[in-house]
């Protein structure tokens, strides 16, 4: 054994912790509910226990939801956070680089075959309250009927040979698909990655329960 390693200190342990992800000495972090927190986290680690957030899986940026893969939401409402039961609408989300979107100038078919082939999809339960769901509910249900006005507007210009019932027709088959659209949306995938969905429209006092994101 040289005298370099004689004088040279044995390596610190060292972990993650586990709610802001950043390393550090092992005897600086606390061993909380099964994982390790910090000190500067043990409060955020302490209040997620007891409003039913899983440690070190969730986390806000800004307006932007962070969360692993199949993570459970707490039992509050993303849209107002307002406590739920345990019912969950299933969203299957889909996401793509913005720069995808570029190949429209070029040619629709082939960026529907690039968006094809690099979208991200992730499957996120979402808890919803009873007063939201009837919410979403209600504006598909008036899609739809906007839509059944639009076809009957297309087959009486149809009928009776009429030019210009063509055209609100046309309206109302593209309102029908707008108003289905932004009515039926809950949430939407800004980000997905290979271990996190990155999500936007949840509401601020959700998301003012989370730790902020450390990257």
């Amino acid at each position: 054994m040289t005298l370099e390693t004689q004088l040279t200190p044995p390596p610190l342990e060292t972990g993650k912790c586990a709610e802001c992800g950043v390393t550090r000495q092992v005897a600086d972090l606390v061993p909380f509910a099964r994982c390790f927190v910090c000190a500067e986290c043990k409060p955020n680690a302490i209040r997620k226990v007891t409003t039913g957030l899983p440690i070190g899986t969730m986390w806000r940026n800004g307006t932007q939801l962070i969360a692993f893969r199949g993570v459970a939401f707490p039992n509050r409402c993303v849209k107002c956070n307002c406590a739920v039961d345990d019912k969950r609408l299933v969203r299957k989300l889909s996401w793509h680089h913005p720069l995808i979107y570029l190949l429209l100038l070029f040619s629709p078919l082939v960026y529907l075959l690039a968006a094809v082939c690099t979208r991200k999809n992730a499957e996120v339960l979402i808890p919803l309250c009873d007063a939201h769901r009837a919410k979403r509910r209600n504006a598909i249900l008036t899609a739809w009927g906007i839509f059944a006005a639009s076809v009957c507007a297309l087959v009486a210009a149809a009928a009776l040979s009429n030019g210009w019932l063509v055209l609100p027709g046309a309206i109302l088959l593209l309102t029908s698909m707008i108003w289905g659209v932004i009515g039926g949306r809950v949430i939407v995938a800004q980000k997905i990655t290979g271990e996190r969905v990155h999500l936007g429209g949840i509401c601020g006092e959700f998301l003012a329960e989370l730790p902020d994101w450390a990257g």
